[in-house]
């Protein structure tokens, strides 16, 4: 993932999150080794997204 090659050059984590249809345990497998911090299926509630997001970079106000 491009992202994570990214990291290295900056020296800081950037988060990822896979949004994907796919609701299969090889594919969830897959992004996890691709460097995904988090797996989700569409369709996705807005309000779900929000807290996902919101926990992945730190914000527990949003929590």
């Amino acid at each position: 993932m491009k992202a994570r090659n990214l990291e290295a050059k900056r020296g800081r984590k950037i988060p990822a999150i896979a949004l994907t249809a796919s609701t299969l345990d090889e594919d969830r497998k897959r992004a996890s080794l691709a460097g995904y911090d988090i797996y989700r299926c569409k369709p996705i509630d807005l309000d779900e997204l929000t807290f996902v997001v919101a926990n992945l970079i730190g914000l527990e106000q949003y929590a």
